[in-house]
């Protein structure tokens, strides 16, 4: 859906050649691919902020992560949330905000979350 309204995307398994490979990527090192490559990054994994290393990660690579905070949605909701999202995750991410977590909620709002410090209240 996110390709079919125009948007370049690469999932996981483009990026390290399969499925399995994909599968078995630790989220530090996609996070170190998506910095080396100046992108942000988007997903339904939420946990996400709940690990210091994955978070220090997005710092360090500098990859500002828009995540669902909602789970256990299909695809097409998932896709739906961020494409509700994307006018936003777009102003966010074209103000250079360095890397952190966002959360995407379903009316379309965006917040910051980490660094805890510069979330939004």
């Amino acid at each position: 859906m996110l390709r079919g309204a125009g948007f370049v995307l690469h999932t996981l398994p483009e990026v390290f050649g399969g499925e399995d490979a994909a599968q078995q990527a630790k989220d530090t090192e996609w996070i170190a691919v998506a910095g080396s490559k100046g992108w942000a990054a988007l997903s339904k994994n939420h946990r996400i902020r709940h690990n210091q290393l994955e978070r220090d990660a997005l710092v360090a690579c500098g990859v500002p992560l828009f995540t669902l905070a909602t789970g256990q949605l299909g695809h097409a909701e998932m896709a739906g949330m961020f494409l509700l999202a994307m006018g936003e995750i777009f102003r966010v991410v074209g103000g250079d905000p360095g890397g952190g977590l966002w959360m995407v909620y379903r009316d379309g709002r965006v917040l910051r979350r980490w660094p805890a410090e510069l979330a939004d209240r």
